[in-house]
């Protein structure tokens, strides 16, 4: 009963039964109850209690069910599709009992409008019923040949759209897993936009052209080409609002956001950053999660366009927007480059905890690792920890040779040697500023990489040597 907690708080007692409201304020006020406990608690005396109490969850999760159907994150497509399942779920109970009136009643509605929002899966399962109820139950061949053919055209849609979907997924997990070559990740999507793309007039249903423009926008995104990534969003954009029922709004949220912010930093282009993260958080306002990825570009637009105060104003906002796994670990790295640029100064920073906080983006070697180990020695220059940078050289030095290549972590090679150059010459600016030239030169050669690049290299090496002047004159 408790995973479903904030659901059920979220029910209210009006048209529920005295036992349905005595079980939810007793599930609210004690979540922790087992259920032979809750049982006990109010039906003490009853040997039925169990029976009772399996009863009454049931029919307090439909008050449940109805919140998820009716809440205001839902949106009008998912609504419909939830509809879908659950009348495909009593045509299946109504089959099984041999109540064909009834069955008939929902399912020959049910098929026009599984095809007509596209739910493959419940299309395929409810002619299949129409098609064995006519074929063998009524034994009208002729009707039973309409539904085999509606079977056909489904199923075939079907295999598409599971194709496209495991191109997208096979993409997006060979970038996340490996992160080493980005000319093979960019191989690979070339290779899925000659499979996928010429059949996007063959199979024009929301799930097969959704993920192929994802596919499409990544592979764009891959060769940093922005005007075709532009153009790409912009006709899936065009596509999904020319459909005849309304676009869930993350489609909108990848294509008319997420896809074009990220290639808008690497180009520079910050005045159409902003404008696509506010447009971002107007059109998320009900999804906590898509919110909190605005709110992690918002900084690094920040970060980028060196607006220290759209930097604090991300943080201030995220506050609520914190409690998702695959997003803290981010944030945090948001907070400590906030710190170390004196951005944020409310709360001390405390090194040792953060690298405690981040440990499966220090498993990504080729990854966020590489920014966290960033991070380290920038707090050690700052705080003039100068020792303890010199004890990890070797350490550092060892990790650029085997982990960083002249693929897409060439620039935080040229990076990392060039903060490698310190101890050389003694922290003196002037020295580590001629000996870090040819890694500096290298550096601007190559094109900056968000997911790795939160803060540009340029300005944190800057600071650096701001640091190292002030303490030269200490």
């Amino acid at each position: 009963m408790k995973d479903l907690l904030s659901l059920i708080k979220e029910t209210v007692p009006d048209g529920m039964t005295k036992r349905e409201r005595a079980l939810r304020s007793l599930v609210l006020r004690e979540p922790s109850y087992s259920d032979r406990a809750l049982a006990q608690i109010l039906w003490p005396n009853d040997r039925h209690r169990i029976e009772y109490l399996r009863q009454t969850k049931l029919a307090l999760f439909r008050h449940v069910d109805r919140v998820i159907y009716e809440s205001e994150s839902t949106s009008a497509y998912h609504r419909q599709y939830l509809n879908c399942l659950k009348t495909y779920l009593s045509i299946q109970i109504l089959d099984s009992k041999a109540e064909y009136q009834e069955m008939l009643f929902f399912a020959e509605k049910l098929v026009k409008k599984a095809v007509r929002y596209e739910v493959t899966e419940v299309a395929i399962g409810t002619a299949d019923v129409l098609f064995r109820y006519y074929g063998s139950v009524k034994g009208s061949w002729t009707k039973a040949k309409k539904f085999q053919k509606i079977i056909e055209t489904q199923e075939a849609l079907q295999l598409a759209e599971r194709r496209a979907q495991r191109r997208y997924v096979e993409l997006v997990a060979h970038f996340a897993r490996s992160r080493h070559g980005q000319s093979d990740t960019l191989a690979l999507a070339q290779q899925y936009v000659r499979e996928l793309e010429p059949q996007l007039a063959d199979y024009p249903s929301f799930r097969y052209c959704y993920y192929t423009y994802l596919v499409l926008s990544i592979e764009a995104e891959l060769r940093s080409d922005k005007t075709e990534l532009v153009q790409i969003c912009h006709e899936a954009l065009r596509f999904f609002q020319g459909k005849t029922y309304p676009i869930p709004n993350t489609v909108l949220f990848h294509f008319g956001f997420s896809r074009q912010v990220n290639l808008a930093i690497q180009t520079k282009d910050y005045p159409f950053a902003r404008r696509a993260v506010q447009a971002g958080l107007e059109l998320m306002q009900h999804s906590d999660f898509n919110s909190s990825v605005c709110l992690i570009y918002q900084a690094m637009i920040g970060f980028h366009a060196e607006d220290d105060e759209l930097v604090r104003q991300a943080i201030a906002a995220s506050q609520r927007y914190r409690n998702f796994a695959n997003l803290a670990e981010q944030w945090r790295i948001i907070d400590a480059f906030a710190h170390f640029l004196e951005i944020e100064k409310q709360k001390p920073f405390r090194l040792g905890k953060f690298l405690n906080e981040v440990p499966l983006f220090s498993q990504d070697k080729q990854g966020l690792n590489i920014t966290i180990l960033v991070i380290q020695a920038l707090f050690y220059i700052k705080r003039r920890q100068f020792g303890t940078l010199i004890d990890r050289w070797e350490g550092l030095q060892k990790y650029a040779t085997r982990y960083l290549k002249k693929d897409h972590t060439f620039r935080s090679a040229c990076f990392i040697n060039m903060i490698l150059v310190l101890p050389k010459c003694d922290f003196h600016p002037t020295a580590v500023l001629r000996h870090a030239e040819p890694h500096w030169q290298k550096l601007l050669t190559c094109p900056e990489r968000n997911d790795v690049e939160i803060v540009p290299y340029e300005r944190l090496w800057r600071v650096i040597l701001s640091c190292l002047e002030q303490h030269q004159w200490a």
